[in-house]
């Protein structure tokens, strides 16, 4: 989205040796545009949308389905992903801080020790746990039946 309007008449400093046929051509210093939004090119980058969009490490294909930053090592190919410290199967898995497979899931510590799981949302072990209507406190005398 950056790149689309910086490539056109809305953004920046301009060139007095600009050339401004918006929408149908635009050209200002290594900048150009041509059908704007459908093509741009200059330094960073180019993009060929709805198809293909290039800027520096970060690259996008028929975007939102497909995209991959190499320097943050971040992207998605939907309905697979990775992002930060989670990687998965949009919605059916994640692996990450918090964890979960269909209805199943699990957080973890540090230390790689499970601390509270579950299946999603008929039951909960941690902390806080509950088995349907039934619930009760893992550190505390504390139980009931909602």
């Amino acid at each position: 989205m950056d790149r689309m309007v910086r490539i056109s008449p809305f953004m920046g400093d301009s060139s007095r040796e600009r050339v401004n046929l918006w929408p149908l051509a635009y050209h200002d210093r290594d900048a150009t545009s041509v059908l704007w939004p459908l093509f741009d090119i200059d330094s960073k980058g180019f993009a060929l949308r709805p198809l293909i969009a290039k800027e520096g490490d970060y690259t996008s294909v028929l975007f939102p389905l497909a995209a991959y930053d190499g320097q943050k090592s971040v992207g998605w190919v939907i309905p697979f992903y990775k992002l930060k410290d989670n990687a998965g199967l949009f919605p059916l898995i994640n692996f990450g801080p918090t964890n979960w497979i269909a209805p199943i899931w699990w957080r973890r510590n540090p230390a790689a020790h499970a601390t509270a799981g579950g299946l999603f949302p008929l039951a909960m072990f941690g902390d806080f746990n509950y088995v349907g209507p039934v619930w009760w406190s893992s550190d505390k005398d504390s139980y009931g039946f909602f």
